[in-house]
């Protein structure tokens, strides 16, 4: 009578798979940390300027985006003079996650932004009750690198996000 059951060889060959698989998916979840909150941020950041954009018009005032490199901040018109939305749990201010940063762009040209997480003294993107806006493209990536998440806004229509390659 002869026993069945498997090799040592054969018990050995399928632990080596299960470790290649774990590892394959270790690196795919763990591989690029800051590169998937900055995909968060941008997506976030998109979602606050529609809303902004919808406030503006639904309101008939205009808003407005203020910028800094680690972060942002909502205005609103007040007669000449704009003044952060202080009142609204979704446009409050936002910071980014350490190693985040924003790049601006307005009509192909860059913007310099303030490094100490307050916009500068006028908002760079205005969000107008007609419904336009600034033309814009902003980056949110991790510090040192040259690209990330581009979010783009044209003159009239929704916001685009456009995802680095990840080849």
């Amino acid at each position: 009578m002869r026993q069945r059951g498997f090799t040592l060889i054969e018990l050995m060959v399928v632990v080596v798979i299960i470790g290649i698989a774990a590892s394959l998916i270790v690196v795919t979840i763990g591989s690029d940390p800051l590169g998937r909150r900055a995909e968060d941020e941008t997506r976030r950041a998109a979602a606050l300027l529609e809303l902004a954009q919808e406030q503006a018009i639904l309101e008939g005032r205009e808003y407005a985006v203020g910028l800094a490199r680690d972060g942002y901040r909502f205005y609103r018109l007040q007669g000449a003079d704009w003044v952060a939305v202080q009142d609204d749990a979704l446009l409050r201010p936002r910071t980014l996650e350490p190693g985040l940063v924003i790049e601006l762009r307005v009509e192909d040209a860059q913007v310099p932004l303030t490094e100490d997480g307050d916009a500068r003294e006028a908002p760079q993107l205005v969000l107008y009750s007609s419904g336009e806006r600034t033309p814009f493209e902003l980056t949110i990536a991790p510090e040192g690198l040259t690209s990330g998440p581009a979010l783009r806004g044209k003159t009239f229509g929704r916001l685009e996000i456009e995802l680095p390659d990840s080849t």
